[in-house]
């Protein structure tokens, strides 16, 4: 099973021209251009009402800000603007499921960034939250093929998101992490060997509504450094094309079609367990997505993720 995540498409808004200088960070971290303070929460408050609202529009529910998410979007856009480039990327190779989930994120999570060049060096919060709510209808209002981040922004499925601004010099760039919750994991390290193996425990949030349906483990190699030229190329991100699915037990002495009889206890309330093991010779991150599907016959979507770097 693949599960494609957000493309990548980008917005570049060139404003009137001006002169630039570096912006500053003051003592409290607050972030400013070089004469004036920008109220982030404040724009970042009227943003989520905004997204809220177009998924109302669309008949998708609201969704609620996330601190960890907030704070893997928040030091992407920083970076993003610090070293002007525009990537699911960062300097280091990481995609947005290993700095979310390697910080101890466990729901699935999908991203949408994008950028405006040209921002007046005086730019306050007036005229920076104009840009980021001008980015925000550009995304909302693409059409098909191209509308990655229209469909990220109105995925029913989402429950939380982080939002990351950031404004460096006549660069601003802006981070959404959109995040699917429905599973709750017992805690488990993000860091292993290859060899070990872990038992991953969880349980679906609303059993009475869903159900655990499977479990897909990917592996890639171990993520390195990216130049700057690397990350200004635009390409799309995914998972790796093939993965390791773990089902549920059968217990009624019935196989699947691969002749397996299943490798996930599935209990009352929702409550699963399944031992997940990494090989000896494949160091690398090793991401498992968990998936539930609403009813019987409902289409399963991804509800829950767990992150390890194996080395």
């Amino acid at each position: 099973m693949r599960c494609r995540l957000a493309g990548w498409w980008f917005l570049v808004l060139v404003l009137l021209p001006g002169a630039h200088p570096e912006s500053a960070v003051d003592a409290a971290g607050a972030q400013t251009t070089n004469e004036t303070k920008v109220d982030f929460d404040r724009i970042q408050r009227e943003l989520l009402d905004v997204i809220n609202a177009q998924r109302a529009r669309a008949g998708a529910p609201p969704v609620a800000l996330d601190d960890l998410a907030g704070q893997v979007a928040e030091a992407h856009a920083q970076e993003m603007a610090q070293y002007n480039y525009l990537s699911h990327w960062n300097r280091d190779g990481f995609l947005p499921y290993m700095r979310y989930g390697l910080r101890g994120g466990t729901a699935y999570c999908a991203e949408n960034v994008s950028m405006l060049s040209g921002l007046s060096p005086r730019a306050g919060t007036a005229e920076v939250r104009e840009a980021i709510l001008q980015l925000q209808q550009s995304m909302h209002d693409e059409t098909p093929p191209n509308d990655g981040h229209r469909r990220t922004i109105l995925n029913p499925e989402h429950t939380h998101v982080g939002l990351g601004l950031a404004v460096v010099g006549k660069e601003l760039r802006l981070a959404q992490e959109f995040l699917s919750r429905y599973i709750r994991f017992e805690p488990l390290p993000t860091k292993a060997r290859p060899g070990d193996r872990l038992n991953v425990v969880g349980q679906v949030l609303n059993p009475d509504a869903y159900a655990f349906y499977a479990a897909a483990v990917y592996h890639e190699p171990l993520p390195q450094p990216l130049t700057l030229e690397r990350l200004r190329q635009p390409r799309p991100y995914a998972l790796p094309e093939t993965s390791r699915m773990l089902k549920p037990r059968l217990t009624d002495g019935s196989q699947y079609t691969d002749g397996k009889t299943g490798e996930v206890e599935v209990g009352a309330g929702g409550r699963f367990k399944f031992e997940l093991s990494f090989p000896k010779r494949e160091p690398g991150v090793y991401t498992t997505l968990v998936f539930v599907q609403r009813g019987v016959k409902g289409k399963p979507f991804p509800a829950g993720s767990l992150c390890f770097w194996v080395e």
